[in-house]
C-alpha cells in the first residue's frame, strides 16, 4: 500500500522537476531494478514452495512445475487440468508432459 500511497506520488513529483533526458535514464533504471526484482521475488517463492512442499515432492528432481503437473497427471481423480500461460515457455514444458 506505501508503494502506491506514498513512494509513487513522490517519484512522479521529482521526475517532474528534472529534464527529459534525465527522466528516461532514471525510467530505464527503475525499470531494469524493477524487472530484477520481479525475477528475484519468483524465485524466492519457488523456493519457498518447493520448501513447504518437500515431503509431497521428494522424489522429483525437476522444477516444480514439472513436478506438480506429472502429480496432477498421475492423480485418476483428476480428470482436467487447467493451466494458466504466464510464458509461452510454460506452455510448451506443459505440453511436453502429454501422454
Amino acid at each position: 500500500r506505501s508503494l502506491i500511497t506514498q513512494i509513487l506520488p513522490h517519484i512522479k513529483s521529482i521526475l517532474q522537476k528534472i529534464d527529459k533526458e534525465m527522466q528516461e535514464a532514471l525510467l530505464n533504471l527503475i525499470d531494469m531494478f524493477l524487472q530484477e526484482y520481479k525475477q528475484m521475488v519468483a524465485h524466492e517463492c519457488s523456493k519457498r514452495t518447493r520448501t513447504e512442499l518437500k515431503s509431497e515432492f521428494e522424489d522429483c528432481f525437476d522444477s516444480l512445475e514439472k513436478c506438480a503437473l506429472g502429480f496432477l497427471l498421475e492423480n485418476k481423480d483428476i480428470d482436467f487440468i487447467l493451466v494458466g500461460m504466464r510464458k509461452p515457455s510454460y506452455l510448451h514444458q506443459v505440453l511436453s508432459l502429454e501422454d
